[in-house]
């Protein structure tokens, strides 16, 4: 998780675009930690990835935020 954190950070800072190999090094440790979230929580697509459905539980309070980007 760190490397994982420590790529966000060095790339929110740089006056530059990230290298390929950062991207790269990034986007592996990305697709890592979905790779390991419990299938509880996030179930499974037919295809075996990591779905898009998240299940909450309904005991917590729960704040959903849209993507403003996905707005019509």
């Amino acid at each position: 998780m760190y490397l994982l954190t420590d790529l966000i950070q060095k790339c929110s800072v740089s006056l530059e675009l990230p290298s390929k190999s950062s991207l790269s090094a990034l986007l592996k440790a990305v697709r890592q930690t979905l790779s390991t979230e419990d299938d509880v929580i996030r179930p499974k697509t037919p295809f075996e990835e990591s779905g898009a459905l998240i299940c909450l539980h309904s005991s917590i309070p729960t704040i959903l935020v849209p993507d403003i980007h996905g707005r019509t």
